[in-house]
């Protein structure tokens, strides 16, 4: 037991004591804490291993000698590939080891040959790997003092894709989940990938983007009625019920198979709204232009708060993106400590244990209870997120007790997986912090299209609902927090994506190993919303708030993030979001049910010119008819006025009057259909 008393007030406490005390009050813990959480550490370590590295290989590292049948082993062991990475140490600590070394060595008298012979041969060895080992564990203890943290690994490259083939595999080696570390390419910018940034003059214009739904690629439509006129579209699932509507203003309003509507529409101005959940969430999108390339700022708005991302324009496969790009950037050291491994996993509780959501989608997801690295901290933060967002705007998932049918939760391979695709976008973003502020993120190299052209089979963890076509034809959703995989590179002509379902939900939701159709734009957003939850959890590691015993390093809190240079020419967040969220979802339903009436009308309409009989010729009315023939052609009069010499036939719009029960006169009151024709022996008389 230690006691948790400082070293001013136990001048007789050990060294060891001391440094506890020292670390605990670091992370504002009693030593005797501190010391509970490394014993819990050391019995729940699977380090080191019976083929784990020995003190004696870590000198040979150092002097280059390093049995090259040993680093089969380290590619496949976090834990000693992260010790070599730290080797040499710190030159800092390295020099004052040395310095402590030389006044030793000032106070111990001059030894004798024999004594140095002996040194040279079985203690400066000793020393040596002492001296390393020391320098490692300063280095890799996380909660002690950290000045120096593992690189990034580089961005491996696109290849063109007349140049993929499906046996294609990553080159490098692997990390310490098995996903390659390549090395980097200048294919990413090859004119054959199709991709441009936008010019000034296209922005806003979605000319180019396919028209229908994002998300249902091939989605079988029942009923498709275009309104007379006036180029309105909509189309119905089986029974009646409206899939999507699309007006021509350039209003689009669509109904997913959960229940919940989405409106979309472009401005005159350019700007763009997209509102969902009554009017509840969505955001409002500005374009701008910096150096020659085009920008849009979105201020997002959900349960009244609000929030701005930054966004690229580009082209790529004839379809105007946008790819997420990021305000600020971290310091590379940050990045090198969020990518590689921790010395041992660390216990955390999130603090969100009894909230609603996580009660209800308990049989989907569970946190991990230890983490041994930030990129498994990060996996659990964005599935965290996903699913409150998902719960807060499903009105059934309050009242629905029991798991949906044919749900398939999250296994921890797959959340192993997700943790390698957040691993991947942490180079990405360093990739893009060597030049935030001088250059623009290249589309290449920072959008989607770099997973389609990796031979990666990329994970995306899905950010909103869609609805999707799978192999079978049959129309399923995919909504926050599912996961899904590329299948493969999509054809080079194509602009949809399979992806097979990792997870699910369940319910409406597509089934595990389902493939399915994805836009290529829909894939693009699902790769806009992980780096913005994998960018909202680092700021979280940064700032230390509720770190709950994770390991910090002092010299990452040194030092502001770097803005992008693009943010200095941006419009300012939209302050009126939550009213044009609100207004434009109910003016997007009041359109859609002008669309429906229209489109109801000429639906009728065809259907009644189909099925209506062709008309009778027009009766023919001629002098010197009898009453018989009259009464044939036109049928019984509305009344009859008879004055004895003469009858008068009264119809709705003419009279006909008879003479020795012969037609004499005809006289129409407004139009008819009726022609008179002349007697060959009597001339006609007509009055009006």
């Amino acid at each position: 037991m230690v006691p948790n008393k400082s070293p001013q007030q136990e001048p007789d406490a050990s060294p060891f004591d001391m440094t506890a005390e020292r670390l605990a009050a670091r992370l504002g813990l009693t030593a005797r804490e501190y010391l509970d959480q490394q014993v819990y550490r050391l019995r729940n370590s699977e380090f080191p291993t019976p083929e784990c590295i020995t003190p004696d290989e870590v000198m040979e590292y150092t002097l280059g000698e390093f049995p090259q049948c040993r680093g089969e082993h380290v590619k496949g062991c976090s834990f000693c590939a992260a010790m070599l990475r730290s080797v040499p140490p710190d030159p800092g600590l390295l020099e004052e080891f040395r310095q402590r070394a030389r006044e030793v060595a000032e106070a111990v008298p001059r030894v004798q040959e024999g004594a140095r012979a002996w040194y040279s041969a079985w203690l400066r060895p000793a020393v040596v790997s002492v001296a390393v080992l020391a320098g490692c564990l300063l280095i890799l203890i996380p909660n002690g003092r950290v000045v120096h943290s593992p690189p990034v690994p580089p961005l491996p490259g696109p290849q063109h894709e007349s140049q993929r083939s499906a046996t294609d595999e990553p080159d490098g080696l692997p990390t310490a989940h098995g996903a390659a570390v390549q090395g980097p390419s200048s294919a990413g910018r090859d004119s054959g990938n199709q991709t441009a940034l936008v010019p000034k003059a296209t922005i806003g214009s979605r000319a180019d983007k396919p028209e229908g739904r994002a998300g249902r690629a091939g989605a079988p439509v029942s009923d498709v009625i275009v309104s007379d006129g006036r180029g309105d579209k909509i189309s119905k699932r089986a029974g009646g019920r409206p899939r999507d509507a699309h007006t021509s203003d350039g209003m689009s309003i669509f109904h997913y198979l959960d229940g919940h509507q989405r409106v979309e529409v472009e401005r005159a101005d350019h700007s763009r709204i997209v509102a969902e959940r009554g009017g509840r969430g969505g955001y409002v999108e500005r374009p701008f232009s910096f150096r020659g390339h085009e920008f849009a700022i979105r201020t997002y708005y959900r349960d009244g708060n609000t929030s701005e991302r930054y966004y690229g324009q580009y082209t790529y496969r004839g379809q105007r993106l946008s790819y997420y790009t990021p305000a600020s950037y971290f310091r590379p050291e940050f990045y090198g400590w969020a990518y590689n491994p921790w010395v041992a996993p660390v216990p955390y509780a999130w603090d969100w244990g009894r909230s609603p959501w996580y009660g209800y989608y308990g049989y989907y997801f569970r946190p991990y209870p230890v983490y041994a690295s930030a990129s498994l901290w990060l996996t659990d933060y964005m599935i965290s997120q996903s699913l409150a967002a998902a719960y807060r705007g499903s009105s059934e998932a309050a009242a629905q007790a029991a798991p949906p049918p044919q749900a398939a939760p999250l296994t921890p391979e797959v959340k192993e997986m997700i943790a390698e695709e957040v691993k991947r976008q942490i180079a990405l973003e360093n990739h893009e912090a060597q030049a935030a502020q001088v250059a623009v993120p290249d589309p290449t190299s920072s959008s989607v299209q770099r997973m389609l052209t990796d031979n990666v089979r990329h994970v995306f963890l899905v950010g909103h609902e869609l609805d999707v076509v799978n192999s079978k034809g049959n129309e399923c959703a995919v909504g926050q927090g599912d996961t899904l995989q590329l299948v493969g590179p999509p054809p080079p002509d194509s602009q949809v994506a399979s992806l097979l379902v990792l997870s699910s939900k369940g319910g409406v939701e597509c089934r595990r190993n389902d493939t399915i159709s994805v836009q290529i734009g829909d894939l693009q957003e699902m790769q806009n919303h992980m780096r913005a939850m994998i960018d909202a959890g680092l700021a979280e590691l940064r700032a230390g708030r509720d770190s709950g015993g994770l390991p910090t390093m002092a010299a990452l809190s040194q030092g502001e993030p770097v803005k992008a240079g693009f943010t200095a020419e941006a419009p300012p967040p939209d302050p009126n979001v939550s009213t044009e969220l609100a207004q434009q979802y109910n003016a997007g339903l009041v359109a859609e049910q002008q669309v429906l009436a229209r489109s109801s009308e000429t639906k009728a309409s065809e259907l009644f010119r189909a099925q209506a009989p062709p008309p009778a010729e027009p009766a023919e009315i001629a002098m010197g008819q009898s009453i018989d023939d009259v009464v044939a052609a036109l049928g019984q009069p509305i009344r009859i006025v008879d004055l004895a010499t003469k009858k008068i036939y009264v119809y709705k719009d003419m009279k006909i009057t008879f003479k020795d029960g012969k037609v004499s006169d005809v006289q129409y009151e407004r139009r008819t259909l009726w022609h008179l024709r002349p007697s060959a022996t009597s001339p006609s008389r007509t009055s009006g």
